[in-house]
């Protein structure tokens, strides 16, 4: 099986730790690549908690009134490029 092992030029994986170090232990000579949706997936995931996160951290040390102002810009990642006005008047 190690002449097999030699032929495999790439490896394609998801994001999980045990797969990726059996890859590197096994095939350490491979390209690792981790699949699209994987990556995109924990790309949305961090934009989902990552604002959750500051917001709530912002509510605490800020004033109500600045707070009031930050609230809404949680949405601005989730909008469509042409939901926004500034876009609308170049284009």
């Amino acid at each position: 099986m190690e002449w097999l092992k030699k032929t495999i030029k790439t490896a394609c994986s998801d994001m999980y730790k045990g797969y990726t170090e059996a890859i590197r232990e096994e095939l350490s000579h491979v390209h690792l690549v981790i699949d699209r949706f994987h990556v995109t997936r924990a790309y949305c995931d961090g934009l989902d908690t990552l604002p959750k996160s500051e917001l709530k951290r912002l509510k605490k040390e800020s004033s109500a009134q600045e707070y009031k102002l930050l609230k809404g810009s949680i949405w601005a990642l989730r909008k469509e490029r042409q939901d926004f006005a500034w876009d609308r008047q170049k284009h």
